[in-house]
């Protein structure tokens, strides 16, 4: 053979093996219709195509899936709106969407978006989930992650829009459980929502609840997420962590690293206007949380003045244990009930 065809072989076989995704299915239709999967010939749909991934066989127009699989959307596909939550995703996956007119995935108010359960591998790129409920099938985590449930996995999300998404417990936009690794890179999310009765729940945005684990968040924004009552106001501690909420147990580490993001103008009705880490029990090792070159700014906590509460919020940018701080702005920031408007008096370690 010769060895200018040996070598652009190797070439091609290198690069298609650092893709680390060999096979494509391409959904061609923005139809959700649970009732009908695999029933119409030259149909691929989302849900269809997540089946075919998850058990590497054909449904309906959806190609078979081969172990590691990216789905694609046809250019004709502008968006889904979900009838029903999405099936858990299990394998090694990619959706990926494109660069500009982002693909809208849409819970329409009722159904979470995603479910990734181990032993998932799950990455997700250039897409908008919008309106997420949080309403899913495992009943662990049924009324948390309004957009996605993450249960022992590693999910990379890059370049993703998460809109006015909601639950009712913990994580408007996103719930991260135990053993879960998370990476979430130029990504956004704007008026995300977590309306529950207590204050053991928490995370406008996102809510980690976890023995061990991690959560790197890069270049990504958080604008106008809230953790707030429903109405009327329940006579107990509020909800915490308008953006974030973490809380860990057991001895095993929980970890979050925040790098060149910003906070702001999110809104907790008790804790952390921004973000909220704690940890549970006398054993329990604290989340260990790292901020570099970051912004929290117009953020307020404890919003209804402690009206409705026993206790009163502290906090309005980062209620927390153990935080280390490095060239981060964190000001203009707001507590209604106490003199700690941009941190907690609760946070232990402040390095700058």
């Amino acid at each position: 053979m010769d060895r200018r065809i040996k070598l652009m072989l190797v070439i091609f076989l290198s690069v298609f093996a650092q893709s680390g995704f060999a096979n494509t299915i391409t959904v061609n239709s923005d139809i959700d219709d649970a009732a009908s999967v695999g029933s119409v010939p030259n149909r691929c749909t989302l849900r269809e195509a997540i089946i075919a991934a998850n058990t590497d066989a054909a449904v309906g127009g959806c190609s078979a899936g081969n172990g590691s699989d990216k789905i694609r959307f046809q250019s004709s596909v502008t968006g889904v709106h979900l009838s029903y939550e999405l099936p858990a995703i299990s394998s090694e996956l990619m959706i990926a969407g494109r660069s500009r007119n982002l693909p809208v995935i849409h819970g329409g108010g009722s159904f979470r978006i995603f479910s990734v359960v181990y032993p998932a591998r799950f990455t997700l790129s250039r897409v908008l989930l919008q309106k997420g409920g949080g309403l899913g099938a495992n009943p662990l985590t049924q009324h948390s992650g309004g957009a996605m449930s993450i249960e022992t996995s590693t999910v990379k999300i890059n370049e993703v829009r998460f809109l006015a998404n909601t639950a009712e417990q913990l994580g408007g936009a996103i719930f991260i459980g135990r053993g879960s690794n998370v990476e979430i890179t130029n990504s956004s999310f704007e008026g995300n929502a977590v309306i529950a009765s207590a204050g053991i729940y928490g995370g406008g945005a996102i809510a980690m609840v976890a023995d061990d684990g991690s959560l790197s968040l890069t270049n990504t924004t958080f604008e106008g997420n809230i953790a707030s009552f429903p109405s009327p106001s329940p006579l107990v501690a509020g909800p915490q962590g308008g953006a974030l909420f973490i809380r860990s147990f057991g001895n095993q580490t929980v970890s979050v690293s925040i790098k060149g993001s910003t906070f702001s103008g999110n809104k907790a009705v008790h804790s952390g206007g921004a973000i909220r880490s704690e940890s549970t029990g006398a054993s329990s090792t604290r989340p260990e949380i790292t901020i570099t070159d970051s912004t929290f700014v117009y953020n307020t906590a404890n919003t209804d003045n402690n009206q409705g509460g026993v206790l009163g919020g502290n906090g309005g940018g980062i209620s927390g244990e153990t935080v280390s701080i490095k060239n981060t702005l964190i000001a203009l920031n707001e507590d209604l009930d106490s003199s700690h408007p941009d941190l907690d008096s609760a946070v232990t370690s402040l390095r700058v």
